[in-house]
C-alpha cells in the first residue's frame, strides 16, 4: 500500500493516535459555526423578502412627469393628486 500512496499517506494508519478532546472541540466549533450561518442565512432571507414586499406594495407607479418642452417640468404625486416638484432642466 505504501508503494502506491507513498509514506506520507494516512491510508492504513490506525486511529490510536487521535486526540478525542481535540476532535470534540473541533466538532463543537463546527456546530457553532453552522448554527451561526444558518441563523444569518434565515435573517438575510427574511430581510430580502420584506424589502421586496415593501418595494412591491409601497411603491407608487402613478406619478406623472409633465414636460411641455420648456426648461421647467412638474411631477404629479399619484397619492395626493398635487404637483409637488418643479425644476429647471
Amino acid at each position: 500500500m505504501s508503494k502506491i500512496f507513498g509514506n506520507n499517506s494516512s491510508w492504513g494508519v490506525s486511529n490510536e493516535n487521535t486526540d478525542i478532546r481535540a476532535l470534540r472541540k473541533f466538532n463543537h466549533f463546527l456546530k457553532i459555526f453552522v448554527s451561526f450561518f444558518e441563523n444569518t442565512n434565515n435573517i438575510l432571507a427574511m430581510c430580502i423578502f420584506v424589502s421586496v414586499l415593501l418595494l412591491m406594495l409601497d411603491t407608487d407607479f402613478t406619478d406623472l412627469i409633465f414636460d411641455d418642452g420648456t426648461s421647467d417640468y412638474c411631477i404629479l404625486n399619484g397619492k395626493t393628486g398635487k404637483i409637488y416638484y418643479v425644476s429647471q432642466k
